[in-house]
């Protein structure tokens, strides 16, 4: 989500395991580090308010961890400024 960017839909791939940093993957950049749920939420409800939106569609899909922690930060900040988070999850372990 930068200035200047009109997309819809704004995707991010963490990878938690191996080393620290940003790889890329057949064509996909690989985040190394576990997410700042928190704040990637709070950036999505600052973005959609700057764009005139009201509501933000979530997705989230790992670890019942990442998943509990997402969830979280959705009933948090929802309803911050006036944005709704719309949160789905899919939960996996290893």
């Amino acid at each position: 989500m930068e200035d200047g960017d009109d997309g819809v839909l704004h995707t991010e791939y963490y990878l938690t395991r191996g080393g620290d940093g940003v790889r890329e993957y057949n064509g996909l950049e690989l985040i190394c580090r576990r997410p700042d749920v928190k704040g990637l939420m709070a950036k999505m409800a600052r973005y959609a308010k700057a764009k005139g939106e009201n509501r933000v569609g979530v997705l989230v899909c790992g670890p019942d961890m990442m998943v509990k922690a997402a969830r979280e930060a959705a009933a948090l900040l929802s309803g911050t400024n006036g944005v709704h988070f719309d949160f789905h999850s899919e939960t996996f372990n290893f």
